[in-house]
């Protein structure tokens, strides 16, 4: 399939997304229309100061993303550096797009025309690289499924749950540092032969296990799963600070884990991020 056709493809699913969001948007103030009024009266009872540390985390969340794409970018096509300014401001894009369209979605399309443009870097490529990076988003809450698990079931507390996660996360971290490459090539190589022979060839596996041997840096890869470690408790501050303002009572333990819910939500979820 060609650049162009991709590309129409990409924006054919983006304008199904919007029309999407828009009646699901519809569906939902058209329910609780009438309970507006009570709406008003708790939002005057909200802390707002704390909401400026919500949107600190926010544009920390976007720093955070926009420098992770810069290492993978870089990683893939030496020459592909649009300056830390452009990454920051289509993470920030892509961000308010995911709010419309499944975030899966707005994070191939926006990244690969981003890098068409500005670096003419093929569309493909930017894909996988975005494969690549989002990854270790979904690495480290991967690891704490366990716990979650084990904690909201009541057979562990707080504490035995985070010594877990801890040591867990840990654990992966010596192994990226020490035998990364392999460990990814494998990961990949074990993906693709569960996978459908067609979803795999259209996420371009095979090629990114063939990739150069300095694409899967040991050092590169420490390096990105510790920003996706950054990012996750980035978000969990960010959870807990939103929870502080509506006065919500939520320990930050049930917020840790169940941010691994959402992440997995939003990767296998066909509706826009927001919803």
């Amino acid at each position: 399939m060609s650049d162009g056709a991709r590309t129409k493809r990409m924006v054919v699913g983006a304008l199904l997304g919007v029309c999407l969001s828009v009646g699901l948007l519809y569906l939902l103030f058209r329910s609780f229309s009438h309970e507006w009024l009570a709406y008003q009266e708790r939002l005057l009872e909200l802390r707002w100061w704390w909401v400026v540390g919500v949107v600190i985390s926010t544009a920390l969340h976007c720093q955070i993303t926009a420098h992770k794409w810069r290492i993978v970018t870089l990683t893939i096509e030496a020459d592909g550096d649009l300056g830390r300014g452009l990454f920051a401001m289509y993470s920030a894009f892509i961000a308010l797009l995911g709010q419309v369209i499944p975030l899966q979605l707005a994070i191939l399309a926006g990244r690969s025309i981003a890098l068409r443009l500005h670096a003419d870097i093929p569309m493909r490529r930017g894909a996988y690289g975005a494969i690549f990076d989002q990854g270790f988003d979904v690495l480290v809450p991967a690891i704490l499924i366990v716990p979650g698990l084990l904690y909201f079931l009541g057979y562990v507390g707080a504490l035995t749950a985070a010594t877990f996660s801890i040591l867990l996360a840990t654990a992966i971290a010596a192994v990226l540092y020490l035998q990364g490459a392999w460990v990814v090539r494998q990961a990949l190589d074990f993906a693709e032969r569960i996978m459908p022979t067609s979803y795999s060839k259209r996420l371009g596996l095979r090629r990114i296990i063939d990739a150069p041997e300095d694409t899967f840096d040991n050092a590169i890869l420490s390096r990105l799963y510790l920003w996706s470690a950054i990012r996750c408790a980035n978000l969990v501050l960010r959870a807990w600070l939103v929870a502080w303002c509506f006065h919500l009572d939520i320990s930050w333990i049930a917020l840790l884990y169940g941010h691994c819910a959402v992440t997995f939500t939003l990767v296998l979820s066909l509706i826009p991020g927001g919803l």
